[in-house]
């Protein structure tokens, strides 16, 4: 058996807390000067009362847990053992530091101290000041933070978010638009091989953001959260999206995740909820970059992904359930019927996903409650419906891609042009293995002078015609030519650095 204690200050929270699960036990403790941590766990007597009392309440209230008494009268009978169980103790508190509880309560100190908050990637500052005051104590100070299950200890978040920083202040130096920086922070991302953890190790080693940072195994967990971490810091909003695996003919299938993101891009005037999943468009060999060659899963919208999740047997996450036209016929019988049963999930699934978009809830989720949804209510709910669901279905051109793939790869080739390849025939196959659509026919000058002399238009069009005639247009040349030249001279010069 395991567990963890958390103790708190605030007066406002119920004094004693106990959750049970299999093998494990959580006690929420509220402590003060007068009571500290301490004075409990060497008070048998009120222990005991205080589990006896939890369990009656939970008796009365309907809420019976035959595992809760189970491991109740464990702890009961094994309180001289009881930290023995215990390898976290998590510290709260709203007016006190995290030093005066622990100097409070002392025998926190004899185990695994966990500042029981949830810290971000944009929490750093603060963290920092955390660790300059209990520097003595920092190889037993642990944190939870965002992309990772498992606590870390607090010099290992602050390394995690320090590598996370550097990564995006580099991108940051470019002053790119947004999808040309969610572009960047993409390649950075996937430039790594699908690796699960073996078998002897740490199940989280290839998904929390910790682990795949500093170790070799990533899956798409961990591509995910490292994805989601850079787009956090870089102030662009995102959503985890998971999905379960289907079970066909007796198979389960393995389930996935990738990240929604709210595009907003005044340079393309490209605004919508669009997916991006570096996982499937992650490097395959460590001396292959192949990957560099195609962005067939970044920024697509939710019709593509659906169609490439039922070929991989996805079933769609429970979010996005009635984003779909089919579904409208529901939503609109619902509202006529006024079934609050059914315009409660929809609302709560709309609101989910208006909250990524306008930081709201579209929809006051309290009507869900009322006996009579008039007209004016049930247009908010069908033009919110239609809003996010246009959000949803837009589509990013193959001519902006190619413009923001241009712009992205000038960069990284002047950066490192032996990794990142940059020419006509580069963006050609980008554009061909990308899966784009083009806006508008656009024809090569072989084709434009046969239709003009002989009056001859092409026949039997295919997409790399339009890649090719796209191509001519934009003058894409000039730019590779121009990053071309600027690299050779910083090459010369550096050489001259060298000699002198």
């Amino acid at each position: 058996m395991k567990g963890e204690i958390s103790i708190c200050d605030n007066s406002f929270e119920i004094p004693f807390e106990f959750e049970a699960d299999i093998d494990f036990f959580v006690l929420d403790i509220c402590v003060s000067k007068d009571y500290n941590l301490d004075s409990l766990l060497n008070d048998k007597d009120t222990f005991i009362k205080l589990i006896n009392k939890k369990l009656y309440e939970n008796e009365i209230t309907g809420f019976y847990d035959e595992l809760a008494v189970k491991i109740g009268t464990r702890l009961k009978k094994e309180f001289d053992q009881l930290l023995d169980y215990v390898e976290y103790i998590r510290v709260y508190s709203t007016t006190k530091s995290i030093r005066e509880m622990i100097l409070e309560n002392p025998i926190v100190l004899t185990k695994k101290i966990v500042i029981d908050n949830s810290y971000q990637i944009t929490d750093y500052e603060d963290l920092k000041q955390i660790y300059k005051e209990n520097e003595d104590i920092k190889d037993q100070l642990y944190i939870m933070l965002e992309g990772n299950s498992n606590y870390v200890l607090i010099d290992d978040a602050i390394k995690t978010i320090e590598t996370i920083i550097d990564a995006c202040k580099n991108i940051k130096h470019y002053n790119l638009s947004q999808l040309e920086t969610i572009m960047l922070v993409y390649d950075y991302v996937r430039d790594r091989v699908y690796q699960s953890e073996d078998l002897e190790e740490n199940y989280f080693s290839s998904r929390d953001l910790t682990s795949v940072l500093f170790g070799d195994k990533i899956v798409c967990c961990g591509f995910t959260h490292l994805f989601n971490s850079m787009l956090n810091y870089l102030n662009i909003n995102y959503e985890e999206v998971p999905y379960s695996g289907q079970i066909i003919d007796g198979v389960a299938y393995p389930g996935h995740i990738r990240s929604l993101v709210y595009v907003n891009d005044d340079k393309y005037d490209i605004k919508g909820l669009y997916f991006f999943d570096p996982t499937w468009d992650c490097k395959k060999s460590c001396k292959d970059n192949n990957h560099l060659s195609r962005y067939k899963y970044f920024g697509k919208n939710l019709s593509y992904m659906d169609s490439k999740n039922e070929k991989n047997h996805l079933r769609r996450n429970h979010y996005f359930k009635y984003y779909d036209e089919k579904y409208f016929r529901t939503l609109y019988e619902a509202l006529k019927n006024n079934d609050t049963k059914k315009l409660t999930v929809f609302i709560e699934n709309l609101n989910h996903v208006a909250r990524r978009v306008i930081k709201r809830n579209l929809i006051e989720p309290v009507w869900t409650f009322s006996n009579n949804i008039d007209e004016e209510k049930q247009s908010k709910v069908i033009n919110g419906f239609v809003y996010i669901l246009e959000y949803l279905k837009r589509e990013i051109p193959a001519e902006t891609m190619m413009q923001i793939v241009n712009n992205v790869r000038k960069i990284e080739y002047y950066n490192d042009p032996v990794k990142y390849p940059y020419s006509k025939k580069e963006l050609f196959k980008i554009a061909y293995y990308s899966d784009w659509n083009f806006e508008n026919p656009h024809m090569s000058f072989k084709d434009k002078v046969l239709l003009a002399i002989f009056d001859i238009p092409p026949e039997n069009r295919k997409v790399e015609d339009d890649i090719v005639g796209y191509l001519e247009e934009c003058e894409f040349e000039r730019d590779i030519n121009g990053v071309k030249l600027a690299r050779t001279l910083r090459n010369v010069l550096s050489n001259k650095k060298r000699n002198n």
